[in-house]
């Protein structure tokens, strides 16, 4: 997930450490764009490469739009996922 570099950059996050990235989370998962005004209209976005391409509404179904994330939202979206609920970020994004 993508996330403003004003976290760090501002003190909202403390910096503890640095490790370096396990294997298997290397490679980030495709997300949608979804065109604000046909909601018909989506694009697949491959964030390993910046690459976009046009996609059928289906193609985009079962993936996560593409957005940066304000600190106060990822915190939200821990607490929920921990807390075993839906997340009001998460459903705000999903596919219309």
């Amino acid at each position: 997930m993508a996330v403003y570099d004003d976290v760090v950059t501002k003190g909202v996050w403390k910096k503890i450490g640095k490790l370096p990235i396990r294997h298997d989370l290397l490679i980030q998962p495709m997300k949608f764009i979804q065109d604000p005004y046909n909601f018909n209209k989506c694009d697949l976005y491959d964030p390993n490469t910046g690459e976009v391409t046009p996609a059928a509404k289906g193609e985009c179904a079962n993936l996560e739009r593409a957005a940066v994330w304000e600190a106060n939202h990822v915190e939200d979206r821990i607490k929920d996922h921990y807390l075993g609920r839906p997340n009001v970020w998460v459903e705000r994004l999903k596919l219309k």
